[in-house]
């Protein structure tokens, strides 16, 4: 959760969500619990649908209210110039101290 009223979610497929509760006509913000947001689009993806279909808005229903939440996808953006998280053509090394057994001389 990243506020009162939204949160942001990763998929199974690796895609970055922003679900945010559409404010009431009033402006006020609608205070359903993200948390909900977020199960209701696992619901959504794990009964097969496409999370382009849930693009932009979905419904949330707790009882018989009606929360209107915006399903956002959040473009990935490359890693930095440089960086380690880069495409590298050399192998990650892994570099370990010997092991030395209590029982050697």
């Amino acid at each position: 959760m990243d506020g009162p009223d939204r949160c942001l979610v990763h998929t199974r497929s690796g895609d970055l969500v922003r679900l945010s509760a559409t404010p009431d006509p009033d402006g006020r913000p609608d205070l359903c619990d993200p948390t909900a947001h977020a199960s209701a689009l696992y619901a959504w993806l794990a009964s097969g649908r496409p999370l382009y279909e849930a693009l932009p808005e979905i419904t949330v229903r707790t009882g018989d209210t009606a929360h209107p939440v915006t399903v956002e996808l959040i473009p990935s953006s490359p890693p930095p110039a440089g960086s380690h998280a880069s495409n590298s053509a050399s192998p990650t090394r892994i570099r370990s101290a010997p092991i030395r057994s209590p029982f050697s001389s």
